[in-house]
């Protein structure tokens, strides 16, 4: 796995404060490219250098700067960094199917603080390739162990390609010294078809030494695609290592909030610990946009070692409310197993509230005299649109384009076009939509002009009256030189 290195640029905020502590921020891209329409996993690695200053309050966020490259899991609270100390962060991104082959960029943006109110912040741009890969994906379900301690890892093999694929043999491999594989390694598939998956299940360790954050290991895939040749593909996949002191984790949340809705968030919480945990309070604490119904606290009697339960909360949500991930906080409380100590963690949660964008047409305006037509297009929706196309439709044809990266949310943009020569005519707006079969939407809207407003064709009558003078002038004199000619007398001659 190549890894690149760089110097985060520190900004310092204020005057004549102490110079914040030095950073090094590396990432890791796995698979090292993507197919267009597959996922890539990107890990950003955080360094105190400093040897005698902590830092706190350490967030990172990925966004994306390329079309096309879509932030499925875009945030990280990786809380204190303590001197010479190493934290990880673990990002998810998807590429569209629609993304040509090429590099695209991301961008890790990071803040901290250190001292009593000193604050920095850094970013580095992530470089994603987009290449035309093997129809196999590769996926690992989240796995979560303590330094020294064992646990299950579920792979799933999918088969995105058209034709079935044979006599596979699953493998993973270490790939550094902090997490390795024990037991069974190897694994065999006979088939797999098109569109389908399977699941295999590793038994995995890590050392005494694991460092606490994100550990590579690879998963390796050998297999006979239907011309018979052999092909080998393989990925690295992240496990997260846990502090011993963590044994609650986040396993998954699900949400079904709609703007103007009642909706249910349900959260499942693993025990990753090495005991039983008993009398677990749950407390949730939510943002703008979101309102809790009923009480924000629940109770679990226990959770044994390596189970999941999940908690339900129910939540009103804004008309208003933006598609974006509402942040909020869960406070658990609990004791281990014949203990009477309580226990309290806090994890960070990322609510999604579902969107739609509504594009319309609200205004068109006409430059008689520069021959331009303007279209004034507005996002009355709670979720951008992006990669949106106009184009101008006359007669069935199109006549003009127009494009813009994006609409915000209740923003609008101006598109400028040739004046057209009909007076009904269509815009028809086109943005990416990967809810959408062919990852894209579509809305129509008729624009009727008045005969004022349009393009006039140049008549040629006047030109046809010119040439016709033009004609007349020299039939008529070259008819009047001809009887101007003198007549000779040849008589006299003979």
């Amino acid at each position: 796995m190549k890894k690149y290195f760089v110097l985060a640029l520190l900004l310092v905020m204020g005057c004549a404060v102490a110079a914040a502590p030095s950073l090094d921020v590396s990432y890791e891209v796995t698979p090292s490219s993507v197919n267009p329409g597959g996922s890539a996993q990107i890990i950003v690695n955080i360094e105190n250098e400093d040897t005698s200053r902590s830092i706190k309050d350490l967030e990172v966020e990925l966004v994306s700067r390329s079309s096309g490259i879509i932030i499925t899991s875009g945030t990280a609270e990786l809380g204190s960094l303590g001197p010479a100390s190493t934290s990880s962060a673990a990002f998810s991104v998807r590429i569209a199917s629609s993304v040509s082959p090429g590099t695209y960029t991301v961008e890790a943006r990071g803040s901290y603080g250190y001292g009593t109110t000193n604050t920095s912040s850094f970013r580095i741009n992530i470089p994603i390739t987009v290449s035309y890969r093997s129809n196999l994906a590769i996926y690992a379900h989240d796995t979560q162990i303590t330094p020294g301690g064992t646990g299950k890892m579920l792979i799933t093999i999918e088969n995105s390609g058209r034709s079935t694929i044979r006599d596979l043999v699953v493998t993973l491999s270490p790939s550094s010294t902090y997490v390795y594989p024990v037991g069974e390694v190897r694994s065999t598939i006979s088939s797999i078809g098109p569109g389908e998956s399977i699941e295999k299940t590793f038994e995995i360790r890590a050392s005494d030494s694991a460092i606490v954050g994100i550990q590579p290991i690879t998963v390796g895939v050998t297999y006979t695609d239907v011309s018979g040749t052999t092909q080998v593909d393989s990925q690295a996949v992240a496990v997260t290592i846990v502090s011993p002191g963590t044994e609650i984790v986040i396993d998954s949340i699900e949400s079904d909030l709609e703007p103007g809705k009642t909706g249910k968030v349900r959260i499942g919480v693993k025990n990753v610990g090495d005991v039983k945990l008993e009398n677990l309070y749950f407390s949730l604490n939510t943002g703008e946009g979101v309102h809790i119904r009923g009480s924000n606290e629940k109770l679990i009697d226990s959770l044994e070692k390596g189970e999941t339960k999940y908690v339900e909360f129910e939540f009103d949500v804004d008309q208003d409310a933006e598609a974006l991930p509402v942040e909020s906080t869960l406070s658990i409380t609990y004791q281990r197993e014949g203990g009477k100590k309580q226990i309290t963690e806090t994890k960070p949660l990322g609510i999604v509230v579902s969107g739609d964008v509504d594009l319309r047409l609200i205004d068109v305006d006409v430059d008689k005299e520069d021959k331009i037509m303007e279209v004034d297009i507005a996002n009355y929706g709670n979720k951008e649109a992006n990669a949106v196309r106009v184009e101008i439709i006359e007669d069935g044809k199109t006549i003009s384009r127009g494009f813009v990266d994006k609409i915000d949310i209740n923003k609008h943009k101006i598109f400028r076009f040739d004046l057209p020569t009909q007076r009904d005519i269509t815009a028809r707006i086109s943005y990416k939509d990967y809810g959408k079969p062919n990852g894209s939407a579509v809305v129509e809207e008729e624009i009727h002009l008045r005969s004022d407003q349009i393009l006039q064709e140049e008549s040629p009558l006047p030109l046809l009256v010119i040439v016709i003078v033009v004609v007349v002038a020299l039939w008529w004199y070259l008819r009047k030189k001809r009887k101007a000619k003198p007549k000779i007398d040849i008589s006299k001659y003979k």
